[in-house]
């Protein structure tokens, strides 16, 4: 994914761009849904980013802090810098005693190679932490609930062609004459031709 889409920065705060794929557009703009179904296991903290990377429940130490002074935002500064030998240590860094205990309370693993991403949606069943297709379909499919009237355009029983007219119709999308000429096309009366 790096050499290909996010080249520069991190995939958290990398912006689109013109030569990414519909679908990972798409990915991006749904990175706030993402970020509740994964998490941060870390074994020394040399790959996690300390400001950028949702390590700390799931969020970031910039969600949490709203911003950094220039002093401490410095790009590249991993979560090696406050765990040392398998203990966290924020005294190394200035931070509220608040934020000091939840920092305290993120899992170290040192079975682990290195730093990694583990897939635990909320309410899933599974905790093996591998990816899975139906639980991030299923995670994104509640975020976003269906419109009132899907089952009135999707019904069994109207032509498909038929309900990709009345979709459009409710989108406000199908080409009537008012819309074509709003598309600068040249029509002789924008008046409807059925309703008038």
């Amino acid at each position: 994914m790096h050499s290909r889409y996010v080249k520069q920065g991190n995939f958290w705060t990398c912006g689109p761009d013109n030569n990414h794929s519909v679908t990972f557009k798409t990915v991006l703009r749904h990175r706030g849904v993402l970020k509740t179904a994964i998490r941060r296991v870390m074994r020394d903290g040399s790959g996690t980013d300390l400001w950028r990377d949702p390590w700390i429940d799931r969020r970031s130490l910039l969600d949490i802090r709203g911003s950094a002074t220039h002093t401490e935002d410095r790009r590249g500064l991993k979560c090696s810098r406050i765990l040392r030998d398998g203990v966290w240590r924020p005294e190394s860094y200035r931070y509220t005693e608040e934020l000091g205990g939840i920092i305290m309370s993120t899992a170290i693993d040192p079975a682990l190679p290195a730093d990694r991403w583990i897939w635990d949606p909320p309410g899933a069943s599974s905790g093996s932490g591998e990816f899975q297709f139906r639980s991030c379909y299923n995670l994104i499919r509640h975020t976003f609930p269906l419109s009132p009237d899907y089952e009135f355009v999707w019904c069994k029983g109207l032509a498909r062609k038929m309900q990709l007219c009345v979709y459009k119709l409710l989108l406000g999308r199908l080409l009537t004459r008012d819309r074509l000429s709003s598309f600068g096309v040249t029509v002789p009366d924008t008046i409807c031709v059925l309703c008038s």
